[in-house]
């Protein structure tokens, strides 16, 4: 997050006249330098420059050919400085002097400045905010829509860097990661700034793309979507990744949840993206992945979830990852964006969002849902995919406050309904001699709302209220090898049959163990990934992100070369900085392989995940040779010790998940605990002659299914 620290910034409080200087004398013994910027209504004519305090007293002069505002870049600093900073200037002294407004002041005072010295700019400025106004939208300022005041154009972007820093958990009073900064953005006018693009936000300001900023900055009102999108970006998380890319999304959120306060009840019919926001389709007749949606789909994705589990889900999560970025892992840390968002709903809101992840096609992977299997939390799935009936849908819709048919709710949010309808279990054949005598429960959150010893091979389960409901069967040590292929109830009205087969596929391998992963970062950051999983027996080539380095255009930027034990090249995938030819490939690992990677900047731009991995990167050389057989991936010579340590870090990781939640850790019996067990096994098949390594055992036995008792 970037929150505009570089915006900050002190008028000098005149405005100079093109090709006249500017002599500034910088006078500290801990700043090195500070940065003059000469600033306009555009990127091409304005002028930014070094004052060094090398030389005491000694002036340095600034001038550029174009009429400019001068302003002082404040740095941001960790902590407060020892000494003194004295930054001394000296200008023309005919030159005219800046209009500045700020709260409180006389606005006709403010306007008799500008008019009488027919100023090329003014300036107003907040606590939150400066904005250079150029002098072709003085009139606009002067009459700014609905007869407001400058002051209330303050105070209303006030209260936007105000929201957003409450909906991101920031303040004044918080600690850590939680504290805010005291520092201004800087909004402005650039008519040099790409056409592409109405508006930007940068690293020094934000500006609208146009030499007016009237019917922009000047919009003084909610549904200004533009000005909170931009302003947005400085507040926003930089978490894209391949499951779902939020760059241009996730300060849309923001925007969303700040109108949500603003206009309340009458956030449906003033909202300025609502109709844009409908999934209905997206999800009933799913073509796409919801990582290639477009980008107000991808926000009603997000809002969707976070609009059921509470505003402060969202002010949770960001104040989560912050802490993960500055090296406090939580439970869901280093999953994918949308696999994170699943276990953050489920454990600290007690909302299972994964059925409605499963209709809008996330790419959440299985063994994710082996531990999501046993955090029982309510399920929030759309209002329209669970009542079909269309004369009553839109009583219920408005009854429970949804903006869409599509809105998530709960099994208790439809009680009031009194609809109910049976629903038919049907338990795979090769699975129900090992289930006979368990129970099964149909759960909705901790609360059991029909509950059946397994008898035969259908469950008729009468009279359930609509909803969506986990399918749990309380686990054993005969039953925990069980990978369920699916674990909902979709319970719906009287239109739609209910029914489930419950089929599962036996666990034989230690699933759960984190693969041997190298990322592939290009010039803005990660394109692809190869993992090698040897219990999937498997090695997978995901490139993900396309143009990864538009520098080597029409050149060879990466590639992968995987060869069998014939020597045959059984895969191979070239990509040049402009290819666009995305994918995943998978391919089967028979036998021990050989993979070639190549990338043209392995010296800083090839990262293993593992630190223990990464050692075997060379970075001498483009082009690594590595091997994959059952122990993962490493070099030919890599020693046995080396691997055996490897594989232990890796048995530790899956320990701490497990010790991580309660939800597992307080199970005798689950999959993970298995999958561990699994794992301890195949250690000491690797490297202890299959011979049983009692101290391992005694290490993990809290994390592993409790011993059969002889």
């Amino acid at each position: 997050m970037t929150k505009g620290v570089g915006h900050h910034r002190t008028p000098v409080g005149i405005i100079l006249v093109a090709n006249q200087k500017l002599s500034c004398v910088l006078e500290s013994k801990s700043l090195e330098v500070v940065e003059v910027r000469l600033l306009n209504d555009g990127e091409k004519t304005e002028g930014v420059f070094e004052i060094r305090s090398s030389n005491p007293g000694r002036a340095g002069t600034v001038s550029i050919g174009y009429v400019s505002v001068p302003f002082v870049d404040c740095e941001y600093l960790e902590k407060a400085p020892d000494d003194t900073r004295t930054v001394s200037i000296s200008y023309p002294t005919d030159s005219k002097i800046l209009p500045i407004y700020r709260f409180g002041d006389n606005e006709s005072d403010f306007f008799k400045l500008w008019d009488t010295q027919d100023a090329e700019f003014a300036y107003v400025e907040s606590d939150y905010f400066g904005l250079l106004i150029p002098k072709v939208d003085k009139e606009a300022t002067r009459k700014l829509i609905d007869g407001q005041s400058l002051d209330d154009l303050i105070v209303f972007y006030d209260k936007i860097f105000t929201t957003y820093s409450e909906l991101i958990g920031l303040s004044f009073e918080g600690s850590g990661t939680d504290q805010n900064v005291r520092n201004r953005f800087f909004l402005k006018a650039d008519q040099n700034g790409s056409k592409n693009a109405m508006a930007y936000y940068g690293t020094k300001y934000s500006a609208v793309v146009s030499a007016s900023i009237e019917e922009f900055w000047l919009d003084v009102g909610p549904t200004n979507w533009g000005a909170l999108h931009e302003i947005g970006h400085g507040h926003q998380l930089h978490i894209s990744d391949e499951t779902l890319a939020v760059s241009e999304v996730w300060n849309n959120v923001l925007c969303f949840f700040y109108q949500a306060i603003m206009f309340g009840k009458k956030l449906g019919k003033k909202g300025s993206k609502i109709r844009d926001m409908e999934i209905d389709d997206l999800i009933t007749y799913p073509l796409k992945e919801v990582k290639d949606w477009g980008l107000i789909e991808r926000l009603s994705f997000l809002v969707h979830m976070f609009r059921k589990a509470g505003q402060k889900s969202l002010t949770r999560f960001h104040q989560l990852t912050r802490k993960e970025f500055d090296g406090t892992p939580f439970y869901a840390s280093g999953l994918p964006l949308v696999e994170k968002l699943m276990h953050f709903f489920a454990i600290d809101f007690s909302i299972d969002v994964y059925p409605f992840m499963k209709l809008a096609k996330a790419l959440i992977r299985k063994e994710q849902l082996y531990e999501h299997y046993y955090v029982l939390s309510s399920v929030a799935h759309p209002l329209d995919h669970i009542l079909f009936d269309r004369q009553v849908l839109p009583d219920v819709q408005e009854k429970l406050g949804l903006l869409f048919t599509t809105g998530l709710v709960t099994p208790s949010d439809l009680s009031s309904t009194d609809i109910k309808n049976d629903f038919i279990i049907n338990i795979e054949d090769k699975i129900l001699k090992d289930l006979s005598g368990d129970t099964l429960k149909l759960m909705d959150g901790t609360n059991v709302v029909a509950e059946r010893k397994i008898r035969n091979k259908t469950l008729i389960l009468k009279d359930i209220p609509i909803g969506v409901y986990k399918v749990f069967v309380e686990p054993t040590r005969s039953n925990v090898k069980f990978l369920y292929d699916d674990f909902y109830a979709i319970v719906h009205d009287k239109s739609k049959s209910n029914e489930l087969l419950l089929s599962a596929k036996v666990m034989k391998e230690p699933l759960l163990l984190p693969p041997d992963k190298i990322n592939f970062i290009g010039w803005r950051s990660d394109f692809a990934y190869l993992s090698v999983e040897p219990f999937r027996h498997l090695v997978k080539f995901h490139f993900y992100e396309d143009e990864p380095h538009t520098r080597f255009s029409g050149e060879k930027y990466s590639e992968v070369t995987i060869k069998n034990q014939k020597n045959e090249v059984i895969f191979n995938k070239s990509i040049n900085g402009d290819s666009i030819d995305v994918g995943t490939y998978v391919i089967p690992m028979e036998g021990e392989l050989q993979i070639e990677i190549f990338h043209a900047e392995t010296d800083s731009r090839l990262k293993a995940e593992d630190p223990m991995l990464q050692e075997l990167i060379d970075r001498d050389n483009k082009t690594n040779y590595f091997i994959a057989n059952e122990r993962g991936l490493q070099k030919k010579e890599t020693k046995k010790e080396f691997l055996e340590k490897r594989f232990l870090k890796k048995i530790d990781i899956a320990a701490s998940v497990i010790k991580g939640k309660i939800s597992l850790y307080d199970r005798p019996f689950c999959i993970p605990k298995y999958s561990l067990l699994l794992a301890v096994e195949a250690f000491e098949r690797f490297f202890r002659n299959k011979s049983v390594d009692k101290s391992l055992r005694d290490k993990y036995k809290d994390c592993l299914p409790p011993p059969e008792k002889i």
